[in-house]
């Protein structure tokens, strides 16, 4: 397999990874004010539970914009089943170059932590080049969604999906180079207890994003959106996310491994007008201050780690904790 085919091949992976993203370890976090009113939608007790919501669906826009760039730039069709589906099924990525359709389909893909069935399909558009074979190209991409992954193959106890779409303006410079701008109608992940049981439901809309990755591999992003659904102890609510003049940074390896962000600002609102400020401080972690009664005062702020902000984003944590 040639290198650019094996970071297809891990893109291909990540892509149904991310569904189950979110399962870090646990870490601290420190406050410098007393709780404020518990009866605002956003306050000093839940702050690192909403900033961690919140986190998760950028991470996840993220990536999935990043990666599915990367399955277009994988030229040529390729079988990922022996390096994906360890223990059984197949994972293959087609390419129509006919209708400029890029196709990667999941069928009962085993690698022994899950088992994912499903298709990601990318249509290709409004091209400047050719993507599949040259440097520099320009163009849109149509994305849909529709995969269904259980965690636990033996006993199918926990099962998440995700379906939707995103659309995605490219322009690549060089390999691996570029900048972003998505729009999407929905984009819903959901993480269920076997079939009927309890569930965590995460639906991203109204989306605007911006991004690009130089060639030292910095990864820049932002975007306002809407989150809803149903959030374990959070209940069932939503929060407009809006961007600020500090952009998420973030650095990416070679292999396409991206690290922690060194810097970036959002804003969280609730429905009650309750807020909370979202900074990326380092690749360590992030500050969360709150306004609670929206008077354009902080009245909390509380310091996490990015292990401590994942921990609260696993789905199935928030389903047992």
């Amino acid at each position: 397999m040639t290198s650019s085919a094996s970071r297809a091949a891990m893109a291909f992976a990540a892509a149904s990874a991310l569904l189950l993203a979110g399962c870090g370890g646990g870490g601290g976090g420190t406050s410098n004010a007393p709780a404020p009113d518990r009866n605002a939608q956003v306050n000093q007790a839940n702050a690192s539970s909403v900033g961690a919501q919140a986190y998760w669906a950028l991470d996840l826009l993220n990536n999935q914009i990043n990666l599915s760039v990367l399955n277009v730039a994988a030229a040529a069709d390729a079988d990922y089943s022996a390096q994906l589906c360890t223990l059984g099924g197949s994972s293959k990525r087609t390419v129509d170059t006919g209708t400029n359709t890029v196709t990667l389909t999941d069928v009962k893909c085993d690698n022994g932590a899950w088992v994912s069935n499903g298709t990601q399909t990318i249509k290709l558009s409004d091209l400047t080049g050719d993507p599949f074979h040259d440097t520099a190209w320009e163009g849109t991409l149509t994305i849909t969604f529709d995969y269904r992954t259980s965690l636990d193959p033996t006993f199918n106890t926990w099962t998440s999906s995700q379906t939707g779409d995103l659309t995605v303006h490219y322009k690549q410079t060089a390999p691996n180079v570029g900048t972003f701008q998505a729009t999407n109608t929905q984009l819903q992940t959901s993480f269920e207890v076997a079939a009927g049981g309890a569930s965590v439901v995460r639906n991203i809309s109204h989306l605007a994003y911006s991004g690009e990755i130089n060639s030292s591999g910095l990864n820049t992003f932002n975007a306002d959106f809407t989150l809803q659904g149903k959030f374990g102890a959070l209940g069932t609510t939503s929060y407009d996310i809006k961007k600020t003049s500090t952009a998420f940074q973030r650095q990416i390896s070679s292999e396409h491994v991206a690290g922690k962000p060194t810097q970036g600002v959002m804003i969280i609102k609730a429905p009650d007008n309750a807020s909370l400020t979202f900074t990326a401080m380092d690749t360590t972690s992030a500050q969360l201050a709150v306004d609670w009664n929206n008077d354009s005062v902080i009245d909390s702020s509380t310091s996490v780690t990015w292990d401590n902000l994942s921990s609260l984003a696993n789905p199935i944590k928030m389903l047992t904790n």
